[in-house]
């Protein structure tokens, strides 16, 4: 039996692309990629050479807006390339027969025109979208049920809790039943149990059209009957007349984080497909200045001067600018991050994906960080984001040494911004016994060390998470002003009260340093000065954690201090109480007596025998 003969693509320049559009769907693993999977196949399976994109919707799985796509990037590729764009043949050119002769069909087709989804004015769909967009205009988190109802309700003529009284009482759904039709049209996307709700992009874009009509409406035009357009593509529709319409009810402080008034959306608000609640998307306003050459113009922000007793401690400085456009953002990964001992190249392997650009290295702390690279110059900015990964028998290991609290520490002393833990919950069954432990870290690494805290199932997870990190920060920083410190300005022993300055004096530009200067800052021993020798000392006693180890070197800042407190009590009873009774200021757990007299021991009490 001969051999079958496989078929050979006519378009590989149009499966090239739709393959890249497919693995981008899948590394952020969006629904769309199930689709882009069918058009890839059946793209895969033509042999038939099309002379225009549009040719293409005869083809299984591939619709107007896969046709669309191909389109714009075919007119892109032609006008790099220099070629003439192909002409748009006439309906129905493009068809072939189902037996694969290639005869065009003389009976043009009729395509499918979809219509934009338009929700009725004051429906109980329009009043959903309506009051996720309120709030995403103030807070990228996800709402409730019940948040969204106290939101929506205002801009609705029906219930949402409450069934219609109609028919003798019969119906028992109410405008709240909106909601699954715009989750099944992909409007809004929903996760966890109960359930949180937030726009997706498509349905951020159908919002935002319905807030300006709704503006338009009850903002100032009562009483009047207006046509508009909610879609720029779709039909006309009309406002009927409202004699008093309910203003829009403002997010309630337990449900939106504060935002200047003067701004209706922000670059850095960036909604993902999947999961996105549980990335912690920063907003901030920050001003941007135009691009600066190496000379420093008028433009250039002027030079910092500290003021008051600052001045002898922090030097004026011009900072080295980065304009958009300039710079290409990276992912760090650290070389000892594996999947088992015999699989170390898992991560790397499943991170090579379209919008990740993965650099292996060596870190100083923290399993991965996120770099700008300047295109001119190769120099290396850490943008402030970095990921500690944590298995459950390796979370339970590091709580057992102590070097859970060593890391926490130099975490928090790294100028790092944004800390995230991931915590993978495989191995459970081996640490089951120290689950209490376990949930109590994690509490202790949210509440009082303020770290992001992201669970997930296995390292899959893991690798999907820093995926859509990577994408949001590409997206977050392509037209953001980098404002980079100079590494001759910058002093390992008065960094973190300098970073806290610059923050107090210039709140609206977020100050970065070279990755040069973050691995010295970050190092075990580079850059360690006697006041962080004194804490790793005091951290070495069992029942001291970080945080109690502070509190004692705020009132006793120098060993010196300590042992002169010491010799002032009275008693050897006062010494063995001194720590609890002057170190009362610390907010969770107060230092005991227990703790306090073993703090003596370790201190006092060889010396005292000796005397």
């Amino acid at each position: 039996m001969p051999p079958k003969e496989q078929i050979v693509c006519g378009n590989p320049l149009y499966l090239e692309w739709i393959g890249e559009w497919m693995e981008n769907a899948r590394a952020l693993n969006s629904k769309g990629y199930q689709t882009m999977r069918k058009a890839y196949d059946s793209m895969k399976n033509c042999p038939i050479p099309f002379q225009h994109p549009s040719q293409a919707i005869t083809l299984k799985g591939i619709g107007p807006t896969i046709c669309d796509r191909l389109e714009k990037k075919l007119r892109e590729h032609c006008a790099k390339e220099g070629i003439h764009m192909p002409e748009k043949p006439g309906v129905g050119a493009g068809a072939y027969q189902a037996d694969g002769s290639g005869e065009e069909d003389t009976a043009p087709k009729k395509r499918k025109t979809t219509r934009p989804y338009v929700p009725t004015y004051r429906s109980g769909p329009y009043a959903l979208l309506l009051a996720l967009h309120t709030q995403s205009l103030t807070s990228p988190l996800p709402l409730l049920k019940s948040e969204i109802i106290l939101l929506a309700q205002p801009h609705c003529d029906s219930s949402f809790e409450a069934p219609p009284a109609t028919n003798g009482g019969s119906k028992f759904y109410t405008a709240w039943n909106s909601m699954k039709t715009l989750v099944d049209r992909g409007l809004v996307y929903r996760n966890g149990s109960p359930g949180r709700y937030l726009l997706t992009e498509e349905g951020e874009e159908v919002a935002g059209r319905i807030a300006g009509v709704a503006e338009e409406r009850e903002g100032g035009g009562a009483g009047k009957t207006k046509k508009v357009r909610v879609d720029k593509e779709g039909p006309m529709i009309t406002l009927p007349e409202v004699s008093a319409p309910p203003a829009p009810v403002a997010p309630t402080a337990a449900t939106a984080v504060p935002r200047p008034a003067a701004k209706a959306y922000s670059d850095d608000v960036v909604i993902l497909d999947d999961d996105d609640e549980d990335i912690p998307v920063i907003v901030e306003d920050l001003t941007i200045e135009p691009a600066i050459s190496a000379a420093p113009p008028a433009a250039a922000p002027a030079p910092l001067s500290p003021t008051g007793s600052a001045a002898a401690t922090f030097p004026s400085f011009i900072p080295i600018i980065l304009p958009p456009g300039s710079f290409t953002i990276h992912l760090l990964l650290d070389t000892r991050e594996a999947k088992t001992q015999r699989d170390r190249d898992y991560m790397e392997q499943n991170l090579n994906v379209p919008g990740v650009n993965l650099i292996l290295r060596s870190l100083e702390i923290s399993d991965a960080l996120w770099i700008a690279r300047c295109k001119h110059t190769g120099r290396e900015i850490v943008l402030g984001y970095g990921i500690e990964r944590k298995r459950m028998d390796d979370l339970v290991g590091s709580i057992k040494d102590g070097r859970f609290h060593e890391q926490k520490f130099r975490l928090m002393k790294s100028g790092l911004r944004h800390v995230m833990y991931v915590v993978e919950e495989s191995h459970l069954d081996d640490v089951r016994s120290y689950l209490d432990a376990i949930q109590t870290a994690i509490s202790s690494t949210q509440v009082v060390n303020g770290f992001f805290v992201k669970r997930v199932p296995n390292l899959e997870g893991t690798v999907r998470y820093l995926a859509r990190m990577s994408t949001m920060l590409g997206r977050i920083y392509e037209g953001k002003v980098l404002h980079v410190i100079p590494d001759n300005v910058i002093d390992a022993r008065t960094f973190g009260d300098f970073r806290k300055h610059l923050k107090e004096t210039q709140p609206n530009i977020d100050y970065l340093v070279s990755y040069t200067s973050f691995s010295a800052l970050t190092s075990k021993s580079a850059a360690l000065t006697l006041g962080d020798v004194y804490l790793r000392m005091l951290m070495t006693i069992r029942g001291i954690s970080a945080e109690k180890a502070v509190e004692i070197a705020t009132k006793f800042p120098t060993p010196t201090a300590l042992m002169e407190g010491y010799e002032k009590c009275k008693t050897v009873q006062d010494q063995k109480r001194m720590i609890m009774e002057k170190c009362c200021g610390y907010g969770r757990k107060k230092i005991g007596v227990a703790l306090s007299e073993k703090i003596w021991q370790v201190w006092m009490e060889k010396r005292e025998q000796q005397q």
